[in-house]
This record gives structure tokens, C-alpha cells and sequence, in this order.
């Protein structure tokens, strides 16, 4: 009788007790910290909670798959959770916010600097986005993110405001934005970097919105139809509502209380799309350095130096 040649040891349960699949090959470990991240978890946190309140805390999941978690958060000012895929070398925004009250502190910048010099150090090369908030395509694309691709329904609701604002400016001030590098060339949409030229245009509507108001509060009816089409664009944007919830936006209120209101961001804000900022584009890097207020570099890791010492 001939020798069998099956290596296999036992049945299905001794062999995965074993630490052997189903044909006898030693299975690989599980995924660990250790195996895509070069820091401590004590550095780590120390790192993505540079500038933010002392009492923020960073708490990591670790899965299977590549796949490594965490939550940034501080009572009532910051909760954020993403996903990070180190196989394919990309991270994916969960959650970001920042209370209301909070905002307007560089919050949000810190965040943003300390994740992506984190996952730059850790090999991610691409961090993708659904943008998503009040704040909406307007805050990604000031920071550098750029739209997967062109949705047809974000350039219908951005056309359809500038035809709306459009109206509250003089006929020197249409030509202006006619003019190479303005919002003119970009509102077809027809490559990613129009959203920035959008995002970026800086006049100010908020002149223009409270003589609307006035002017509809004296009973003129097209001023005050063109005040409730503008209100209503941003009361009825569908967007993701967080923890705190996304807060009722009272156009009138907003520029009554003397707030820049700038053209771009009145174009942009409260709209959804899904974006990315890819580490090795050179443009995107920079736009988001000069977003983010520049670079603090990581320290060199615990791990890293102990190897190299010995």
C-alpha cells in the first residue's frame, strides 16, 4: 500500500487549532497595531491631538484586513471616527465635527494638519471624503479635496444659486466675474479644479442680501420672493445631520449680525459630494498646507530609533 501524501494533520478543527487552513498552510496572524503603524498608540494620540483641547482623548479599533479605526473626541467639541485601509494605503472620513460654539478656533485645521501628517508617516497615500455638513463642498474644497467626479445634481444646485445671486449684482459687477479665473469659467463644472474657483471667490453678498431683506420688508414682492428662494436653498439642502445636529441657518439673522458672507461659500455650503485629497498631487498639497497653516513634521518613531540604535 502505497504512503499517503496528505499532509493535512487531523480534522478541520485540529487543523485551525492549529493555526493551519484547510490545505495544511500555516494561516497568517492577525492584523495588529504593530504591523502598519510605526508610532506607539501614546504617540499616535500625541500627535493627532497637537493644538486641541487638553482633554481630548483618541481611542484606536483595531480590525482585521488591514483595517485600523479611531476616535478623536473632547466633551462637546470634537468627535471624529475614520477608517484607515493600510493594504490599499487609503483612509476614509467617518465623522467630523465641531460644536457650533466651538468653530471658527482652527479646530478643524489642527485636525486635519495632525491626521494627514499622521497617515502620510504611516504610508496612506490618498484620504477620501463624503463631504457632507453645513459647511458642506465649500470648507473640502478651500482645503484642497477635489470631487471624485462631477454630480450632476451638485451643478444644477450651484447654477441655480448664482442665477439667484446673479441678480443682486450690478451690471460692473457680472463683468467682473466674467473675467479669466472667476466663477464665469468654472460653473459648468467641466474639470474637478472648478470647485476651487468657485470655493474661492471672496465678494462679499452680505451687503447685498440685507438690501434684499430691507427691500422685501418695504413690500417689494420680487425682492421678497428672491429673499425666500434664497432662504430656501439652504432649509431644505439635504445633508447628514451629526451629534449636535445640523443647525437651522437663517440667512437674514446671518448677514443682520454683520458676518462676511463670501459669494463662494454661499455657492457651496450645504451641498454633499464625495471627494479626495491625494498625498503624491502636488497642487492638492499644497492648497491644503496653506488651509491647514503649514506643517509641524512627527517625531521620529520610539520603535524606529530603537531599531536603528541596536
Amino acid at each position: 500500500m502505497a504512503e499517503s501524501t496528505n499532509k493535512h494533520p487531523g480534522n478541520f478543527l485540529t487543523r485551525v487549532f492549529s493555526g493551519l487552513d484547510l490545505f495544511g498552510k500555516k494561516m497568517p496572524k492577525e492584523d495588529s497595531w504593530e504591523k502598519y503603524i510605526p508610532f506607539t498608540q501614546d504617540e499616535a494620540r500625541e500627535i493627532l491631538t497637537r493644538d486641541l483641547p487638553k482633554q481630548t482623548d483618541v481611542r484606536f479599533t483595531v480590525q482585521d484586513k488591514g483595517y485600523i479605526s479611531f476616535k478623536i473626541e473632547a466633551d462637546n467639541i470634537i468627535s471624529e471616527m475614520r477608517s484607515c485601509d493600510f493594504r490599499e494605503h487609503e483612509a476614509y472620513k467617518g465623522v467630523l465635527e465641531v460644536a457650533h460654539y466651538e468653530r471658527g478656533h482652527g479646530l478643524g485645521r489642527a485636525l486635519m494638519r495632525n491626521q494627514i501628517e499622521f497617515y502620510r508617516a504611516c504610508g496612506i497615500k490618498k484620504m477620501e471624503i463624503n463631504a457632507a455638513s453645513e459647511a458642506g463642498a465649500y470648507a473640502w474644497a478651500r482645503m484642497g479635496f477635489l470631487p471624485k467626479d462631477i454630480e450632476y445634481d451638485l451643478k444644477r444646485e450651484v447654477q441655480h444659486r448664482w442665477q439667484m445671486f446673479e441678480g443682486l449684482l450690478t451690471n460692473e459687477e457680472i463683468s467682473g466675474f466674467e473675467k479669466p479665473g472667476t466663477i464665469y469659467n468654472a460653473l459648468d463644472m467641466r474639470r474637478r479644479e472648478d470647485l476651487w474657483q468657485i470655493a474661492d471667490q471672496r465678494a462679499d453678498m452680505a451687503p447685498r442680501i440685507r438690501d434684499l431683506f430691507s427691500r422685501a420688508a418695504n413690500g417689494d414682492m420680487a425682492a421678497a420672493e428672491l429673499a425666500d428662494d434664497l432662504q430656501s436653498c439652504y432649509v431644505d439642502a439635504k445633508v447628514v445631520i451629526g451629534r449636535w445636529g445640523l443647525p437651522k441657518f437663517d440667512l437674514q439673522q446671518e448677514v443682520l449680525g454683520g458676518q462676511y458672507m463670501p459669494i463662494g461659500r454661499l455657492l457651496l455650503m450645504r451641498t454633499e459630494w464625495e471627494g479626495y485629497l491625494d498625498f503624491n498631487n502636488e497642487k492638492q498639497m499644497a492648497r491644503v498646507e496653506s488651509y491647514v497653516g503649514g506643517w509641524k513634521g512627527v517625531p521620529v518613531p520610539a520603535r524606529s530609533a530603537l531599531t536603528a540604535g541596536g
